[in-house]
């Protein structure tokens, strides 16, 4: 298991504004451009006076790490289930990569936080866990190299919503 722990301050006006911007359709379509995934599917969605389930199934255009490609076959797909604790300014994302079957995960957990007027902290924490011997320390830390390179990109999609929406 290889831990992570990513930041992105954004310009906005609360914490509510940034799980709003999280499940906008319009944004996610351009932060997947930005992250280059190339489909998405929703499989699963609840709701509830708590929380927000969704569950879906992405296909990103990226390769899989070389290190396993002689080990997998077919496309690189993974499933991705949030849950958003409304009350907690929470989100977890347990990710399922369909690399090396059940041996890989990637636990994520979003919190939000207002630390100013017209500024809010997001942290991105979680590990990457890829069970197969030997190379599943050098599979986890491709994931989280992966996820160091998107994230900003993908905060700057949030921020560009956030600006074009809240006049800060």
């Amino acid at each position: 298991m290889t831990p992570f722990r990513f930041e992105h301050e954004f310009r906005a006006p609360s914490v509510a504004v940034i799980f709003e911007a999280y499940f906008d359709a319009a944004l996610q379509a351009q932060q997947d451009l930005a992250s280059k995934i190339r489909a998405r599917e929703v499989i699963e969605r609840e709701e509830t006076a708590d929380h927000r389930i969704v569950v879906t199934k992405v296909f990103p255009e990226r390769q899989l790490p070389a290190v396993v490609r002689p080990l997998v076959s077919g496309p690189l797909h993974y499933v991705e289930r949030t849950v958003w604790d409304k009350h907690a300014d929470r989100m977890d994302l347990d990710i399922r990569p369909s690399l090396l079957g059940k041996r890989t995960q990637i636990r994520v957990a979003y919190t939000v936080a207002q630390i100013a007027p017209g500024r809010v902290l997001r942290v991105c924490e979680g590990d990457a866990t890829v069970e197969v011997a030997l190379i599943g320390g050098r599979v986890e830390r491709s994931i989280i190299e992966d996820m160091a390179e998107t994230l900003p990109r993908v905060a700057a999609c949030t921020q560009a919503w956030l600006d074009a929406r809240s006049g800060l």
